[in-house]
C-alpha cells in the first residue's frame, strides 16, 4: 500500500464504490466509509451519508458516525450556502477561511466538536485550485472521546473530504 518497509499502519479506511443518486425523498447507494484496527483486524465502525426529505430543499448534508455495533454515536452536518446562518457562506475561501462542520451527539443534537476545513491561502493551491486543492483540516474531537471514537470521526473527515473537496481539475 505504499508503506515504508517494516512499517505497519494502525488504521485501515475502506470506502466501497457507490454510485449515489437522489431519488425523490430517498438516497440510493449512500456513500459510506468503515475503519478497522489493522493490528487486531477489529472493525471499529464508520460513517454513512444520511438523507431525508428536507435535505432536498435545505442546503446541508448529514453524515452519521456509527460504532462497530451499528449504533449511531455522532452526526456531522456539512452546511452548504447559508444553512447555518451564513457563518460558512463562501468557506473555505479568501472571503471566509474556515468551513466549520459541527460534530453533534446523535439524538440530543448537542455540539461536542467540529471538523474544520481551512483555506490554504493566497497561493497556487488556494487560488488556482479554487478551493478544490484544500486539504488543510483541523479536528476538534469531543473532550471525552476515546481512541476508537476518534478513529470513527476521522472516517467521517475522510468521507466528507472525498464527497466535497476531492475533485481533479478535469472534473466539471
Amino acid at each position: 500500500y505504499g508503506w515504508p518497509e517494516g512499517e505497519v499502519p494502525m488504521l485501515q479506511f475502506d470506502r466501497p464504490f457507490r454510485c449515489t443518486m437522489c431519488c425523490c425523498c430517498c438516497l440510493l447507494n449512500p456513500q459510506e466509509m468503515s475503519v478497522k484496527d489493522v493490528t487486531t483486524q477489529t472493525p471499529l465502525g464508520g460513517t454513512k451519508m444520511e438523507w431525508s426529505c428536507p435535505m432536498t430543499v435545505c442546503p446541508y448534508r448529514r453524515f452519521a458516525i456509527f460504532d462497530s455495533f451499528a449504533t449511531k454515536e455522532f452526526e456531522v452536518e456539512v452546511p452548504l450556502a447559508c444553512w447555518d446562518g451564513c457563518r460558512n457562506c463562501c468557506a473555505p475561501s479568501c472571503f471566509n477561511p474556515v468551513l466549520v462542520m459541527p460534530i453533534k451527539v446523535a439524538g440530543s443534537g448537542e455540539e461536542v466538536g467540529a471538523l474544520e476545513s481551512h483555506w490554504p491561502g493566497c497561493n497556487i493551491r488556494g487560488v488556482c485550485g479554487a478551493g478544490m486543492a484544500n486539504n488543510n483540516y483541523a479536528v476538534n474531537f469531543p473532550p471525552q472521546a476515546n481512541a476508537e471514537q476518534k478513529a470513527r470521526i476521522l472516517s467521517a473527515l475522510h468521507l466528507v473530504d472525498l464527497c466535497f473537496f476531492e475533485r481533479r481539475s478535469n472534473q466539471k
